[in-house]
């Protein structure tokens, strides 16, 4: 039998990426998104639907988990669940500078990369604990770790939430919380990658790659390598640890 995988935010750059490795490597997947994400022609270009069931959901509400379990069932077993899921709409508040952060989006940002996983996990629990090699991956950011460099996105465009590092510094928290509290029988670990390219604006892609000790940007495809060992035999003896996807960035 595949084995089986859930995981949020399955549209996204990062997340079918995970999805696409995961099913070339004998997983099923239950993949988790907005229902119009699912309409996302990179996404559908995967044509993974044998090997996969969409489950369109908002994880910023509540009723969210039960569907979840509910598609998924009591009875199924899963073997790594992979909390990608990250708010990135257009609220008021959200993708802005210091002064224009507002209440309205942190609790946004905070509902969905934070207390979603940590709730997703609980619904999910019974599930993972029938699986003999279960694993949990939650996905973060190098921001965990560092302060952003104003110098960076002078003269751009481009800002850094203060509410996506502080959502994402709360999951490495978790995390390492989830990883003693479901030990043995549940691995827990995070992937924090550092910047990905994304079109982003000549200045700052010069700027960002002087500051990186490879030369270049992190890609979907060192993410999903990373999942695949972490869910993997391999990985046995690891636990609540942050892997720093960053290409040394944070070593400075």
């Amino acid at each position: 039998m595949s084995k089986i995988a859930v995981v949020t935010g399955a549209c996204g750059y990062i997340g079918r990426e995970i999805v696409k490795n995961l099913i070339a490597n004998d997983y099923f997947v239950y993949c988790v998104d907005l229902e119009n994400a699912f309409l996302n022609k990179d996404f559908l270009k995967l044509k993974i639907q044998n090997n996969s069931k969409n489950i369109a959901v908002d994880l910023s509400k509540n009723k969210s988990l039960e569907i979840i379990k509910s598609v998924i069932g009591a009875d199924e077993k899963i073997d790594l669940l992979v909390n990608n899921a990250a708010y990135y709409g257009d609220i008021n508040g959200f993708d802005t500078n210091f002064k224009g952060e507002t209440v309205e989006a942190w609790e946004q940002v905070i509902k969905v990369n934070l207390i979603a996983p940590f709730f997703l996990v609980q619904t999910l629990h019974s599930n993972l604990m029938q699986s003999k090699i279960a694993s949990i991956i939650n996905i973060g950011t190098m921001y965990t770790q560092i302060g952003p460099n104003p110098d960076l996105y002078e003269s751009t465009n481009m800002n850094n939430p203060g509410s996506y590092t502080a959502s994402k510094s709360g999951l490495l928290g978790i995390t390492r919380w989830l990883s003693t509290i479901l030990s043995p029988s549940i691995r827990v670990n995070m992937i924090s990658p550092g910047g990905v390219y994304r079109g982003q604006e000549d200045i700052f892609v010069k700027r960002y790659i002087e500051r990186v000790p490879l030369n270049k940007f992190c890609r979907e495809e060192d993410v999903s390598n990373l999942v695949l060992f972490l869910a993997s035999k391999e990985s046995s003896y690891i636990t609540g640890q942050n892997f720093l996807l960053d290409g040394g960035f944070t070593s400075w």
